[in-house]
């Protein structure tokens, strides 16, 4: 159990490989890229926000809550409502885009 709660660790030569390796998007995570960037137009202006500041690496869940005045729990739960909005729209878009091909 303690063993699954541990980080991965790689060797240095791992990491320098894993760096020199290009990061060009494939086409699937384009369309992905894609279809996320209407869903989070779609988005209500406070879930829009809220996603925009969790995930800028600006602050903390906890900051961000504190400057919202909401518990931090209550900022996990919506994140994860809104992370599960998200992923059905994108799969939905990338679903009707696949039909239409």
């Amino acid at each position: 159990r303690t063993s699954g709660r541990d980080r991965l660790r790689f060797s240095d030569a791992v990491l320098a490989k894993l760096a020199d390796e290009p990061t060009t998007p494939t086409e699937e995570s384009q369309r992905r890229l894609d279809a996320l960037s209407k869903c989070m137009k779609e988005l209500g202006r406070s879930s829009r926000d809220m996603v925009q500041q969790a995930y800028s690496g600006e602050q903390t869940v906890k900051q961000l809550a504190g400057a919202l005045g909401l518990a931090a729990q209550t900022v996990y739960n919506r994140l994860g409502r809104i992370r599960k909005q998200l992923f059905e729209c994108v799969a939905h878009k990338l679903a009707i885009a696949e039909g239409s091909e």
